[in-house]
């Protein structure tokens, strides 16, 4: 999901994501990619949240620069 609106003349190599990691369900989610560390970092609340009022249990999350292929996976799917 692409959430900051970029020129068509950017183009992000390594953007900054969120990757939020939980226990139960055991999943991995990365959201962005935001050009600025502060961006993401005001982004993630939002993840955070939702994911909580879902019901998800052991929730940890970093804020890095990489571009990750694959943007959520499950224990199902490793």
């Amino acid at each position: 999901m692409l959430l900051t609106t970029l020129r068509k003349s950017e183009k992000i190599e390594f953007g900054w994501w969120v990757e939020i990691i939980t226990l139960l369900p055991a999943c991995s989610y990365y959201f962005g990619p935001f050009t600025s560390i502060q961006e993401a970092a005001s982004a993630k609340v939002g993840y955070l949240e939702d994911l909580q009022q879902e019901g998800a249990k052991g929730i940890t999350f970093r804020i890095k620069q990489c571009k990750p292929e694959i943007l959520t996976t499950s224990s199902d799917q490793q």
